[in-house]
């Protein structure tokens, strides 16, 4: 962790309180006693700017308009009180806002900007950002695939439940129009919670979340505290469990545990029509509230950029590509587009990849058309696009009366060719009677660099793959050295010996000038073993480690 991490940690962990049953933190700025130029004309220039989209599209208007007014109803937003106005020089910052539009959701979002500039200096650059809190997204996905039976939930509005202390919040005001009428003159707000868009927000909301779960862990059992801890991403929870009293059990102890921090745990979907329906329709999905659970079958939902075909229990995949020149950047744009966190498709794009490879080495310019015969076996790839629609994978792990676990294992293969590295790590599971179940649960194919790090001759490198240090997944290259001969000659090791004729190394000086001189004592340490010796030369006897002599003559 890094010190600014650190200090951050101090100020959330010392400063911290609860408040009916909402935490409220800080804003953690790199010097307690920050002093910002008042931006008040920048803010309301940006504000200004508004009008004149609002007029262009009176939907977008609605929608903004709606939006704040939501914000100021639930208490994440205020007007300024009267005796707060006139605050000191430099305790006031005026954030400007906007609004983006969500293209799967069809709604608008106002983005606060809490990185605009003014006079060199931004709110975000005067906060601490701290440390990524949040669990891997990878090792979210493998829990989820763990068990049976599968649910998703969602925090509403995360960021929102955490709120900010009463000296900081003139430091998050914005300029808006009573009721949203533009025509009437713009009055000073500010927020009271944690906004999207301030770069300290992610780490003090999943902060507040993992303080909800350490101050309630003695109410609740250890599966429903861990399960704060380890099956959230951000504000997504992913959870798998073996039974459906243990997952009708676990929804509302999480819902409990959870609202004891501020947080709501809605939007649930799962694919136990049991666990559905001890939900309160008010926590559940829209789709799932609107289903006859009797009847109907259950949604596909999206999450995490993976598609979960809830009925058959399986992920399905599916990429819409735009039309794109036949350049390499617009190769290159394609197949980034095919989100694939677990690595399920990565045979398939690794087609694409080397494509972009031979580009690269025949050092086409990123927007000129590539040559005829890549051309082809490039749209070749484009028409098979379509069938991973098809491609379907089993939720989880284990297939249905699977029976008890005895082992499980985990198998690495690794293989190297000249084009492709690759890389499948494999879980192999025993039942408690004889029968065993494989299957590749971390396919990480590569296209091998045109100058490895290794070279091909008596080495099989499977790199790259991910190497878990705590919380952090490191990228490293693993080599296995087999038959290699060493092709210089090689002699049996030796100390040193009193009488032996040496020269010194010495890295400042040209070889040519290097001192020679005889052992005339050996040093062993503390566990016998010599380190260094002493050697006479002409004019000085001189202690030096082994590893600093080149041996010319044995003594006799």
């Amino acid at each position: 962790m890094s010190a600014e991490d650190r200090k951050f940690m101090e100020i959330v962990s010392s400063s911290i309180t609860l408040k009916d049953h909402h935490y409220y933190l800080p804003l953690p700025f790199r010097n307690k006693q920050v002093v910002l130029p008042n931006n008040r004309d920048m803010a309301k220039q940006r504000a200004l700017n508004i009008i004149r989209k609002f007029k262009k599209d009176e939907g977008y208007a609605a929608e903004y308009k709606g939006f704040m007014e939501e914000m100021i109803t639930k208490g994440y937003a205020e007007k300024v009180p009267q005796e707060r106005l006139l605050r000191e020089k430099g305790k006031v910052w005026y954030i400007p806002h906007h609004g983006v539009h969500h293209k799967r959701k069809g709604t608008i979002r106002v983005v606060f900007d809490c990185s605009s500039s003014y006079k060199g200096t931004s709110l975000n650059s005067e906060l601490l950002q701290g440390p990524d809190l949040a669990n891997t997204l990878i090792g979210v996905l493998l829990r989820f695939r763990q068990e049976h039976i599968a649910m998703m939930a969602d925090i509403e509005g995360m960021f929102h439940q955490v709120r900010v202390h009463e000296d900081d919040l003139d430091f998050l005001r914005f300029l808006w129009w009573p009721d949203g009428d533009t025509n009437k003159r713009l009055e000073e707000y500010r927020m009271t919670v944690h906004l999207f868009g301030a770069i300290s927000s992610p780490s003090c909301a999943n902060f507040a979340l993992r303080k909800t779960a350490e101050d309630n862990c003695e109410r609740y059992d250890e599966e429903v505290i861990q399960t704060v801890k380890s099956n959230f991403y951000v504000d997504d929870c992913l959870k798998s469990v073996a039974t459906e009293e243990q997952a009708i059990a676990l929804t509302k102890n999480l819902m409990d545990v959870c609202s004891q921090g501020g947080f709501k745990l809605t939007k649930w979907v799962g694919n136990s029509r049991a666990v559905l329906a001890s939900i309160p329709d008010e926590h559940k999905a829209k789709q799932i509230k609107e289903l006859d659970l009797d009847r109907e079958k259950l949604p596909v939902e999206r999450e995490l950029g993976i598609r979960w075909n809830i009925e058959r229990d399986v992920f399905t995949f599916r990429v819409i590509v735009k039309n794109r020149p036949l350049t390499r950047r617009g190769i290159l744009s394609t197949v980034s587009s095919v989100y694939d966190p677990l690595g399920f498709l990565a045979p398939f794009v690794l087609k694409a990849k080397q494509i972009l490879q031979v580009l690269c080495k025949l050092k086409c310019g990123w927007d000129e058309v590539i040559p005829e015969e890549h051309s082809i076996l490039w749209k070749r790839w484009l028409s098979e696009l379509d069938q991973l629609s098809r491609f379907q994978i089993d939720r989880c792990m284990m297939p249905e009366n699977f029976g008890q676990v005895k082992t499980a294992q985990l198998h690495h293969f690794g293989d190297a060719t000249r084009k492709i590295l690759k890389s499948c790590v494999f879980c192999r599971r025993m039942q408690a009677r004889a029968g065993e179940q494989k299957m590749a649960d971390l396919p990480q194919d590569r296209v091998s660099p045109d100058l490895p790090p290794f070279t091909h001759v008596g080495i099989d490198y499977f790199g790259p793959i991910e190497v878990k240090r705590g919380r952090v997944h490191v990228k490293r290259y693993g080599v296995i050295f087999t038959c290699l001969e060493r092709n210089k000659w090689n002699k049996t090791k030796r100390y040193f010996s009193p009488g032996d004729l040496v020269v010194i190394v010495d890295d400042t000086a040209p070889r040519n000038s290097w001192l020679m001189g005889r052992v005339v004592e050996a040093l062993p340490g503390a566990k016998g073993l010599v380190r260094s010796v002493l050697v006479k030369t002409k004019t000085n006897i001189l202690q030096r480690p082994i590893n600093k002599l080149c041996l010319l003559l044995e003594a006799a």
